[in-house]
């Protein structure tokens, strides 16, 4: 597994090798003077010769499998079905994929420019001015260690949504307590767990297994569908709207139920994270970027077109909730095949293909704990970047930094016997993190442009477009910000419906900013004061620890 093979390069010692020194980031004050520049500039196009060669095919798949995107897409169906409708389910994912392309544009070109290990926590000591690099760099830090908790969170609660919703459809008469999506989502979290760590060994075969899966797993989940569900007419899928959530009008009705698209498209910045470990990275990444997210998002379109058509009247007024689950999927399944093994059968597979992308998230939000533990991001930072070698296994894994990467699922879980809408939750606590690093970066990329500041100079370019993709990227990407927060529902708001996600935001933002001032801003080191390459390289090995 790519996460986990990098791990065991965060653990080697510095290199004497001359090229690879040369060839580590350079970072520069605002006012260095424009040779100093171009020799930076120089330096990260060199190649680095201790990188493994991952080619575009194998970066593909691994980013492929981490977005998860038509499985999402039908799982997810849920916050458009009562935010949209039908029409909003097949117009807002559509939508999403368009406006999100200039989102994947923009990041392919900055990880074009600075392909790092860090991404965007790397990219804002890459691109923010020098006086604020550092305490940005801190903020961002913790914003992505939330996000990537709460994301590996959402989708053991989908998966474990799921179950439940087999559970349901075979015993239709019992009501089904909520302690068991708990339950389920606490026995994800710790597979999960339990693969990235003591299972590590088997992770290579799991993740071909869930490679493979992904790309033929669609026709086990579609077929049936194709062939035995009654068909919608095209009028009454296109133009069916509905405001389920009493928002009063259906277009802001259809933004806020395009969270579930939103999350289906979230992650495809996955092999920014691995540029370090690539030959050619500022080639090689950017074009996987855009091909992993043309194709997910190609055969997610089939996968809505199939859904929506294949859902009458009658059943989203059965099984359409003002709480979106994805439940719900369970029921559009048997009610379209009158079938429940082949419903069965087609949830599973969903099942098995969620858990996956899930090994990958879980993985990278330890990672990232790990590096920003280095950096003094974290309290006892030795806790969290202390490693240990599994028996057998090639690699030494921090242990710590994966038990604390669980302690969202735990939280989510625990939450999900009094909350109703946790699963909105989690998942927009992760965007809204993660679009901040995105608008931090990219409006900094932006505005470098537009007062004609020198940017790194790289090898996949918007050329004459940059300025146009860049500005609608970070214009659509702070209304996702805003509509991030908003709740399913406006008819029967409660404080069991309403979305916190909002509040947990500005409590992060809040405690990193406090905290920076308090402490972080004399022990923080941050991918800016020290070059990426070789602070990746110094972190500890399960020998010194």
């Amino acid at each position: 597994m790519l996460s986990h093979q990098i791990f065991h390069d965060l653990q080697q010692e510095p290199s004497n090798d001359p090229a690879v020194i040369e060839a580590q980031p350079v970072y520069h004050e605002d006012n260095e003077s424009t040779q100093s520049r171009e020799a930076a500039q120089r330096s990260r196009r060199k190649e680095r010769k201790f990188l493994h060669a991952f080619r575009f095919w194998s970066i593909m798949g691994f980013t492929s499998t981490l977005m998860c995107t038509w499985e999402l897409a039908i799982a997810l169906s849920s916050f458009s079905l009562v935010d949209g409708g039908r029409g909003g389910f097949v117009w807002t994912y559509i939508g999403t994929m368009i406006a999100m392309s200039s989102v994947v544009a923009s990041l392919a070109e900055i990880t074009s420019m600075a392909p790092t290990h860090g991404g965007v926590y790397h990219w804002v000591s890459e691109f923010v001015p020098q006086r604020a690099q550092k305490y940005l760099g801190y903020v961002v830090g913790w914003m992505l260690t939330v996000a990537w908790q709460a994301g590996a969170a959402a989708l053991n609660l989908v998966a474990a949504q799921l179950i439940q919703g087999i559970i349901s459809m075979w015993q239709p008469d019992t009501e089904p307590p909520r302690w068991q999506v708990t339950l389920l989502t606490l026995a994800f979290g710790l597979l999960s767990t339990g693969f990235n760590t003591a299972g590590v060994k088997q992770l290579p075969v799991i993740e071909l297994v869930i490679l493979v899966l992904h790309f033929f797993g669609i026709f086990v989940v579609l077929a049936p569908l194709w062939a035995l569900a009654p068909k919608s007419s095209a009028k009454t899928v296109f133009q069916g709207f509905e405001d389920n959530g009493g928002w009063g009008d259906i277009g802001v009705a259809c933004m806020v139920g395009m969270i579930g698209s939103l999350f289906a498209f979230s992650r495809v910045d996955g092999a920014a994270h691995i540029g370090e470990k690539i030959r050619h990275a500022s080639r090689i990444v950017p074009g996987s970027m855009a091909a992993t997210f043309l194709l997910n998002g190609l055969l997610g379109i089939l996968a809505v077109f199939t859904v929506a058509f294949s859902i009458t009247d009658i059943n989203i007024k059965l099984d359409i909730s003002r709480t979106p689950s994805a439940e719900v999927v369970v029921a559009i399944f048997q009610k379209a095949t009158d079938s429940k093994p082949l419903a069965t059968v087609m949830t599973l597979v969903l099942v098995i293909l969620i858990f996956g992308a899930s090994l990958s998230v879980l993985a990278t939000s330890a990672r990232h704990i790990f590096a920003f533990a280095k950096d003094e991001g974290l309290p006892f930072p030795n806790l969290w970047r202390k490693v240990s070698r599994v028996s057998g296994a090639h690699d030494a894994l921090p242990f710590n930094a994966f038990i604390l990467s669980m302690s969202f699922t735990i939280l989510v879980a625990t939450v999900y016997l009094a909350y109703d809408d946790v699963l909105r939750f989690s998942i927009t606590v992760f965007l809204s993190c993660t679009l901040t690093g995105y608008a931090i970066v990219l409006g900094f990329v932006l505005f470098k442009r537009l007062f004609s500041k020198e940017l790194p100079k790289r090898h996949w370019s918007l050329g004459s477009f940059s300025i146009l993709v860049n500005a609608f990227a970070f214009l659509y990407i702070m209304l996702c910000f805003g509509l991030s927060f908003a709740p399913t529902t406006k008819a029967e708001l409660s404080l069991k419906t309403a979305n916190w996600s909002g509040i947990v935001w500005v409590l992060i933002a809040l405690f990193a900013s406090v905290v920076y001032a308090i402490h972080g801003r004399y022990v923080f080191k941050g991918a800016g004061m020290i070059p990426s390459t070789r602070s990746f390289e110094e972190l500890p090995s399960s020998r010194n620890t």
